[in-house]
């Protein structure tokens, strides 16, 4: 038990804790600065947009053209890769120059001059595919971001027109 009148009021003040410290803010305000907080967490900086939200926005709205964009994709990647294979058989053209048989200089040189050429097709291949499927994936991109923007125009359009008609 507490014997004096000290005593009380500090186990009251230590019981029940005040919410509110002195800030000289009244409580709504700190309402307030607390959603304003919530607002800012959650709205999306405009320059802070990462490139798989960006990916993602697009396909969906053209959710058809996910498959263009995977084959674009990995023929990218085929066109990339063909560059440090040719350096490779660059390295091994010149290993072969190395030689001292004629014969045997011959026989790398051909084989490397056919891998040259293989990498070359592969190459054009994978730069045609890409170019083309890329095209197409932004060509029915463009189409469908066209007819969004035509429709929400006409929308527009047709508010107008329910107003005007109300205001007579």
């Amino acid at each position: 038990m507490v014997s004096n009148a000290d005593d009380k009021e500090k186990v009251i003040a230590d019981d029940v804790p005040f919410a509110r410290h002195e800030t000289k803010q009244s409580v709504t305000s700190d309402l307030a600065r607390q959603k304003n907080d919530e607002r800012r967490k959650a709205e999306v900086d405009e320059n802070s947009y990462g490139l798989l939200y960006l990916f993602r926005r697009i396909g969906s709205l053209n959710p058809d053209g996910y498959r263009f964009y995977v084959i674009g994709t990995i023929a990218a990647m085929t066109t990339g890769m063909v560059f440090p294979v040719i350096a490779v058989i660059y390295g091994k053209t010149l290993y072969g120059f190395s030689q001292p048989d004629a014969s045997v200089r011959r026989h790398d040189g051909n084989m490397n001059a056919l891998w040259f050429f293989i990498a070359a097709i592969v190459s054009s291949i994978a730069i045609a595919v890409q170019n083309c499927v890329f095209a197409l994936a932004a060509s029915n991109l463009t189409t469908k971001l066209r007819t969004l923007s035509f429709h929400a125009i006409l929308r527009q359009d047709k508010l107008r027109i329910v107003q005007a008609r109300s205001h007579l």
